[in-house]
């Protein structure tokens, strides 16, 4: 038995409500297909946010999923003892950040931290200008 998969990615890799949608498809789908009863937060609507933070102005960035983002910088600059400044936080779920993780894993460094590469900060400076454009 295998999973068939009923959504389809969204063709615009920055369209972040139709990412949001197709991972809601793809857990309810797998879901389903294991039969374990449990529905993972982005079905139930609880989602939180993908945040991208760096350390200092030209060191590694953190990818990572909170429900709040101001808790976890805090956590996050009291074990470090450098600056850190959050680049962007957009809504989404744990699922889309794996899915981050992935799709930058050449420039990972330790962790879910990652190289500032440049195909790194464009995906970072694209989603921060559609979301400027948005409001």
């Amino acid at each position: 038995m295998e999973i068939v998969a009923q959504a389809k990615p969204p063709i615009d890799e920055y369209d972040l409500p139709a990412w949001n949608k197709y991972f809601r498809q793809m857990t309810k789908d797998a879901d389903d297909f294991f039969g374990c009863g449990k529905t993972i937060d982005i079905i139930n609507g609880d989602t939180g946010n993908i945040y991208f933070i760096q350390c200092q102005d030209t060191g590694p960035v953190k990818i990572g999923y909170a429900k709040s983002v101001k808790r976890r910088m805090y956590n996050l600059q009291v074990g470090c003892p450098y600056k850190l400044k959050l680049l962007l936080k957009v809504p989404g779920s744990k699922l889309w950040e794996e899915g981050l993780h992935k799709q930058f894993r050449e420039f990972n460094m330790e962790g879910e931290w990652f190289l500032p590469a440049p195909k790194l900060m464009k995906h970072i400076n694209n989603i921060r200008r559609i979301q400027h454009a948005k409001t």
